[in-house]
């Protein structure tokens, strides 16, 4: 599934995660290493020279996606 389809991502616990689309669908990941306590994080790429940020999974809550849609 292309990331473009997707409005945000919420973890859920320690081991999962849900995926919201763009047309309001959700879907339940479960117990991978994308989702769970096995995830290293997420790194934020800023605009322009602004640089990268590193965000450890533990700390994300909810990852939103900005759409052109």
């Amino acid at each position: 599934m292309p990331a473009s389809y997707s409005a945000t991502i919420s973890r859920r616990g320690d081991d999962g995660s849900v995926v919201t689309l763009i047309d309001g669908q959700t879907l339940d990941l479960d117990d991978g290493q994308d989702v769970s306590d096995r995830n290293a994080g997420v790194l934020v790429l800023g605009a322009g020279e602004s640089g990268a940020s590193y965000v450890p999974w533990a700390k994300v809550t909810e990852i939103r996606f900005a759409s052109g849609h």
